[in-house]
């Protein structure tokens, strides 16, 4: 008789949230806002910042950037949770060079702090912290390992946003925390973390009125740019759970009489291949796949997307055809530079990589400019540009 024989494993399932009303804080810092170039953000929007943090490209993607180290902003949006309830944070940011090589080191929070409690250099208290690495990477969580989503090197340049959530324990100085990630620039999502912990209150008090706030510490080698960020209040909020699979290793499938996989066969990734040496990491791999095995890549995600969402002011319409995008104009403001590949790999795809490029839209961000003629389906809701 055959014994069957099982393998259990595990995986995270996603959360779920139930929002109590509109965020309590919802910024892109643009000069609707009343920001502007340059200058500082305190005072503006109900921030309470010190001379450090200034605000950039108001006029098209905005952001809040910080210039000096060991500098905070607090925002007056006051609020107070309940134990069960949480918080949410979302914040869209990327990290630009100051100077030097990165080091392992600490550089940002992202949090709140009870506002009589801690309301100066301690702010944020309970927090997300921003932690770079010598290699060029970095990550976004707690002290944890396994309460952390870490970004590439070569996508640490890229807009990612950040969910922070965070829930008041039954127990004093105890916090449910769960951090995700998206790639904003490429359309990619890097998943999630959940963890527990708990600090004392000296450390972080969540008892009486609490306000949002993130802080620089060290800016030496890396700055923030934080293009949007949101703060929510959540009734409840559902941790992951581990869900149970079932592994049977006695089935095999064949196709088309192959049973077992031949690697020296020709493979098209889903990858848009602009950072694919630096992912690799290693030019004898990258020859191999690309030389040896013939290898191709097969897709772009959210090109559009990304443009007319975070990089507005490269667009504009082209004044000899209506309608459309001026080209020119925007290779201009985007500067272009393949994702860093090298003239030999370059070369061995010219003039281009020949992927499909996928988009989306969504309620508020759309993947085309507002001056494109537009045509909706019958039945359908949304709208398409007539030209694409």
């Amino acid at each position: 008789m055959m014994m069957k024989r099982s393998l259990l494993g595990a995986f995270v399932s996603g959360i779920a949230l139930h929002v109590s009303a509109a965020p309590l804080v919802d910024l892109d810092f643009t000069a609707a806002e009343g920001f502007s170039d340059g200058a500082d953000l305190n005072g503006i929007q109900g921030f309470a910042a010190q001379s450090g943090w200034d605000s950039g490209d108001t006029g098209g993607t905005g952001y809040a950037t910080c210039v000096s180290s060991w500098n905070r902003a607090k925002k007056y949006a006051s609020f107070t949770r309940n134990v069960g309830q949480a918080v949410v944070i979302e914040s869209t940011l990327r990290l630009a060079d100051t100077g030097g090589a990165a080091a392992a080191k600490d550089i940002f929070k992202i949090g709140f702090a009870e506002a009589s409690l801690h309301s100066g250099q301690t702010i944020p208290s309970i927090y997300s912290v921003i932690h770079t690495d010598p290699s060029g990477s970095y990550w976004f969580g707690r002290e944890n390992p396994n309460s952390r989503i870490y970004i590439s090197a070569a996508d640490a340049g890229d807009w990612i946003k950040f969910t922070q959530v965070i829930e008041r324990g039954s127990n004093s100085g105890e916090f449910y925390g769960y951090v995700s990630a998206s790639n904003v620039t490429d359309g990619v999502d890097l998943g999630g973390a959940f963890s527990t912990w708990m600090q004392a209150d000296s450390d972080g008090s969540w008892g009486g009125t609490m306000q949002p706030s993130f802080s620089a510490l060290d800016v030496a080698q890396k700055t923030i740019q934080l293009d949007r960020w949101t703060v929510s209040l959540v009734d409840s909020f559902d941790p992951p759970s581990a869900s149970p699979i079932l592994i049977d290793p006695e089935v095999s499938v064949a196709i088309d009489g192959e049973l077992y996989l031949n690697r020296t066969q020709f493979f098209s990734l889903s990858d848009a291949g602009r950072k694919f040496e630096s992912t690799v990491a290693n030019s004898a791999l990258v020859n191999y796949y690309v030389d040896d095995l013939g290898m191709k890549f097969g897709r772009e995600l959210g090109g559009a997307y990304g443009v007319v969402g975070w990089n507005s002011s490269a667009i504009r319409e082209d004044s000899s055809r209506p309608g459309y995008v001026d080209v020119t104009y925007l290779a201009s403001k985007l500067n272009p530079d393949n994702g860093g590949s090298s003239a030999s790999f370059i070369s061995k795809f010219s003039p281009n990589l020949d992927v499909a490029m996928h988009d989306r839209q969504t309620d508020s961000v759309k993947c085309f400019p507002s001056f494109m003629p537009t045509w909706s389906a019958t039945g359908d809701t949304d709208s398409y540009p007539v030209n694409a």
